[in-house]
């Protein structure tokens, strides 16, 4: 019922214009609203102009905006390829680092979300070229995808089977991409 009463164009007003208090809560708003709204109900434009404040969210030290925003950038990105590549490319591909940042931070659910965003980012041209750039970034990804072995003991990171999956996700779709190695 917000989205359609017209919340969205609302809380993208306040995202642009007051303080960076009122922009921050009305980004959290926008996530928050895109995380259970089926993107296909919302204009295109509206969609669009979303990805900008979620990034930005993201870019904020609040475990649980961030693991909101990339469950929004999520659901933005699953309304198809335009979005993927709208996404990757907000505020001159900042949204790459923010998403790689996040997805060896120290909270494991937000870990697993910038892993899922990052996956469903992948046939974005920024995301692919930023892969193909460093060579080790694949490699930390299958590391992510496969279970520890017993000689591993417990250093690094929890095993996630959820966020394995989406590593493994990813690289299968890096996997056909020309020049990924």
């Amino acid at each position: 019922p917000l989205v359609s009463a017209g919340a969205l164009p609302a809380l993208l007003r306040a995202t642009r214009g007051g303080s960076k208090r009122a922009a921050l809560l009305s980004s959290h708003a926008v996530a928050r609203l895109l995380i259970s709204t089926n993107p296909a109900l919302v204009a295109d434009a509206t969609l669009l102009d979303c990805a900008g404040p979620l990034v930005r969210l993201i870019q904020h030290d609040y475990a649980l905006q961030q693991f909101e925003g990339l469950l929004a950038l999520t659901n933005l990105a699953s309304a198809g390829y335009e979005y993927k590549c709208h996404v990757a490319d907000v505020d001159k591909g900042a949204a790459f680092s923010a998403l790689e940042e996040l997805q060896w931070g120290r909270h494991p659910k937000v870990a697993r979300a910038a892993t899922e965003c990052l996956a469903n980012l992948i046939p974005a041209p920024k995301v692919i070229a930023e892969l193909k750039k460093i060579p080790a970034r694949l490699r930390a990804w299958l590391e992510l995808a496969l279970p520890p072995t017993p000689t591993e003991g417990d250093e690094g990171r929890e095993y996630d089977p959820a966020a394995a999956s989406a590593a493994a996700g990813g690289l299968a779709m890096a996997a056909g991409e020309e020049g990924v190695t």
